[in-house]
């Protein structure tokens, strides 16, 4: 019998953002530019925060802002942590995620 793998688990945290934002999705939210971190402690803007409340550890951050139909900042999507070195795929790839 063949052992079923054990599927990953995904986690999700929303957040509201205000004007002024802190940290980087805050400023992703107020300049519209996407932001590329291989280091997320060497980067001022990174709110160390939410690591200190969850004892977990960020070290490279993706972020990159939802846009609407018009080009208005609407959200902002973040990914930490990749597992792989970045290629020129990755951003490739920052606009499909980040326009509707």
């Amino acid at each position: 019998k063949a052992k079923a793998k054990k599927a990953k688990q995904w986690y999700q945290r929303r957040v509201a953002i205000t004007a002024g934002g802190k940290g980087i999705v805050g400023y992703v939210a107020e300049t519209g530019k996407t932001v590329n971190i291989a280091d997320a402690y060497q980067d001022e803007r990174f709110n160390q925060a939410i690591d200190i409340q969850t004892g977990y550890r960020t070290k490279s951050i993706l972020c990159m802002p939802v846009k609407n139909h018009q080009g208005e900042v609407v959200g902002v999507a973040q990914v930490i942590n990749k597992k792989e070195k970045s290629t020129d795929c990755d951003s490739a790839l920052i606009p499909l995620l980040g326009g509707f």
